[in-house]
């Protein structure tokens, strides 16, 4: 299907951001799942580094900035540090600085054109003076390599989303079975613990009240000449959704990339009528959609009520339909109890129209428009990262064909 045939949702609202301790946390876990050995300390003979690898011919030094903006002096700093760390691991250790990459977690347009011209300036002289090569892992490309090992998560807390770290149990791409899933990063934790980015699980970076840590790693980020912009967002920024329609449109075009055919019902926002079929039967389903923080009583009252008037509406307009199913889907994981009981002991006059109730919870929607491609993680600029709908470039679930199995890449929408 055509991108512009797609519902038009450009990405959800909201703001998250790669950077700082949850960044090298991250991208550490990233080269531990593949393999590498990294380094558990930040300072070799007193020059300071984010991530250092160890391997049989040489080091390899890993920068990591998530800034709202490359800088000539961020740069600058990162060609000192490799020149320096490459004298002192030469000299006290008898092994060459064979790398150094500068891990940047920001769209394109964070750079100048100065910066651009610095970097590449910084490529070639490290290759002569010292004989170490340089990269640049940056944007979509170092997205897609976070998520495709399981190191980057997502997770839910009420109706917003935020980045996951290595020791949240989170929504992740299992390597293994080629989808998203809940489930921890697959590597040993106690392994992981005993390294220096194994202190706090992400959600304490995000929570800017925690005001002694934000003292201590801003004096330590500023340092380094990058500031964090992460405390600057609310701490309920996170990501969501600008309304209950667009979470319906994407649930839309979910269904439709099923094969199905689902349309809105005129004058009743958050809901959508879906017919499918089997080989022998035609089957009809009534959704209903929330992003309310909490489904309590009184919301599910009303939208029991709600249904069945729904119900007896399509009924009316379409005589030939015997009983609906029904699926509630709230972009939440927090029902209370009442909530839960009343939306599953609906009285028998609503329930006669009714083949079956389902109820589908925040985490489980999440998953399924990531494993189907509907959603897609991108920069939206700088270093905020949102979560994409179709038409739009950014990291998404495809099937590959010529490999025969789904894997994680950077497109525009659903492949099939």
């Amino acid at each position: 299907m055509e991108s512009g045939m797609w519902s038009q949702l450009p990405e959800l609202e909201g703001a998250i951001s790669l950077e700082g301790p949850l960044l090298e946390s991250v991208f550490a876990v990233h080269l531990i799942l593949n393999g590498h050995n990294v380094v558990s300390r930040s300072s070799s003979y007193g020059v300071e580094h984010d991530i250092l690898v160890d391997e049989y011919d040489g080091y390899v030094f890993y920068e990591c900035t998530g800034q709202q903006e490359i800088t000539v002096e961020k740069i600058d700093r990162f060609r000192f540090d490799a020149i320096k760390l490459a004298e002192v691991l030469k000299k006290n250790e008898g092994k060459p600085l064979k790398k150094a990459v500068f891990v940047a977690a920001v769209a394109d347009d964070a750079w100048s054109s100065k910066a651009k011209e610095v970097i590449d300036e910084t490529r070639q002289t490290l290759k002569e003076k010292v004989g170490c090569e340089v990269e640049v892992i940056s944007g979509l490309k170092l997205l897609k390599q976070l998520l495709s090992s399981g190191a980057l998560g997502l997770r839910l807390y009420f109706n917003r989303i935020y980045l996951a770290g290595p020791e949240d149990y989170a929504i992740r791409f299992d390597p293994q079975t080629s989808e998203f899933k809940l489930m921890y990063a697959r590597l040993r934790m106690d392994t992981f613990r005993k390294t220096i980015f194994s202190f706090l699980p992400s959600h304490y970076w995000e929570m800017y009240y925690h005001t002694r840590w934000r003292e201590v790693y801003e004096k330590e980020a500023n340092a380094k000449l990058e500031p964090l912009s992460l405390w600057t967002y609310p701490y309920y920024e996170g990501l969501r959704w600008r309304s209950v329609r667009e979470l319906t449109l994407r649930y839309k075009d979910y269904i439709e990339a099923m094969g199905f055919r689902a349309e809105e019902i005129p004058g009743e926002e958050g809901c959508l009528f879906e017919h499918s079929w089997g080989r022998r039967h035609d089957y009809y389903t009534l959704h209903f959609f929330l992003i309310n923080e909490i489904i309590d009583k009184s919301v599910a009252r009303t939208v029991c009520g709600r249904l069945d008037r729904i119900i007896n509406r399509i009924r009316k307009e379409r005589t030939y339909i015997g009983k609906i199913g029904v699926e509630i889907h709230t972009f939440t994981e927090y029902w209370t109890s009442g909530g839960w009981s009343e939306v599953h002991s609906m009285p028998e006059t609503i329930k006669q129209n009714i083949s079956y109730v389902e109820v589908e919870r925040g985490n489980d929607i999440l998953i399924r428009l990531l494993n189907e491609g509907i959603l897609g993680l991108g920069f939206r600029t700088r270093n905020q990262i949102t979560l994409f709908g179709p038409g739009v470039n950014a990291v998404r679930r495809t099937w590959r064909k010529e490999e025969g199995r789904f894997t994680l890449d950077i497109a525009e929408g659903p492949q099939k």
